[in-house]
Order: structure tokens, then C-alpha cells, then sequence
């Protein structure tokens, strides 16, 4: 069968499937989130906002992320998603303001110390790669060992750049609150 025949078909299944997948999804934790207050609605919103995220729906996703940071500023889950927004959009300033600011609040967290390596590692900036990597050996060990290509050199000494396995980490979209 030609394109003519197979278009149609294949436009009817990816409707289909982001109606199952996105569509279904996103109106059950909208529909769970009238009932719900405080860190709960919260969880439910980086929920959500993951979901705009994912399938493309950026000022959605924005939206419900800041929501969350202005009712809860010590949410580093909302922090972390919106700043996967922006490095998703290669905005890596703005997510390294974002993440700054998360880590004003908390700077302890692993997981905020590891999104900025990596968004200085895209941007090149290896001796802040290995500052903020650095902070996430000492608090999660583990955590730094998936990414230890963060910080690895190559024979020469310079910063080994990624593989074509590792050029695009995907992102680390954050569920759960502390």
C-alpha cells in the first residue's frame, strides 16, 4: 500500500495512543487533584506538568511547575521539572537560574547538585561539572556512579565527552517530594 493508504492509519494510531497515553492521563490526576491539598496537589501538579512536559506541551507544563515552586518554594521536584523544561529546549541558562535558586534552598540535594553537572556539562563548563558532581559522590555514592561520565577524562586528561549512547542523558524528571 502506498503513503496515501498507510498516512491515515498511522495519524488514527498516534491519535490514539496519545489519547490512551496522555490524554486519559492527564484528565485522571486533574480530576484526583480536586480532592487533594498542600504537598499532595503538589506531587499530583509535577504529575501533570511531567506529562505536558513530555508530550510537548511546554507553557502548560511551565505553568503548573511555577504554581508549585510559588505555593511550595521547597519543592526541589518542581525545580528539578521546570528545569528540565528549559534544558529540553536548550534553554541552559535558565535552567541553571533555576536550579541555583532550588539550591539556595536546599543545598544538599543530590539530585539538584546532579541536573546542574549536567547542565554544565552540556554547556562545557567541566570545573563546574566536577564542583557539583562532587557534591552528589559525597551524599549519594550510587547516584554518582551512573553518571560518573560526567567527570571522566580521556586519555589526554581533557574531559571525555559523552558517546553517542550518553550525548543526549535523558532527562531526570522527578516525582516524588522530599
Amino acid at each position: 500500500p502506498g503513503h496515501e493508504e498507510i498516512d491515515p492509519i498511522y495519524l488514527s494510531s498516534l491519535e490514539g495512543m496519545e489519547q490512551s497515553l496522555y490524554t486519559e492521563a492527564v484528565k485522571s490526576l486533574t480530576e484526583a487533584m480536586k480532592n487533594e491539598t498542600g504537598k499532595k496537589l503538589c506531587k499530583l501538579k509535577n504529575r501533570v506538568g511531567i506529562l505536558h512536559a513530555l508530550y510537548g506541551r511546554d507553557p502548560q507544563a511551565v505553568a503548573l511547575f511555577k504554581e508549585c515552586i510559588r505555593e511550595f518554594p521547597k519543592s526541589s521536584s518542581a525545580y528539578i521539572n521546570l528545569a528540565n523544561v528549559y534544558i529540553s529546549r536548550e534553554e541552559l541558562d535558565l535552567a541553571k537560574s533555576t536550579l541555583h535558586e532550588a539550591l539556595a534552598l536546599r543545598p544538599d540535594s543530590a539530585v539538584l547538585n546532579l541536573v546542574l553537572a549536567q547542565v554544565y556539562y552540556q554547556d562545557r563548563e567541566q570545573g563546574l561539572v566536577r564542583e557539583y558532581y562532587s557534591k552528589v559522590e559525597k551524599r549519594a555514592p550510587d547516584l554518582a556512579e551512573r553518571f560518573s561520565y560526567l567527570v571522566e577524562a580521556d586519555s589526554s586528561g581533557a574531559p571525555a565527552r559523552a558517546s553517542a549512547a550518553q550525548a543526549v542523558q535523558p532527562l531526570l524528571w522527578d516525582l516524588e517530594e522530599d
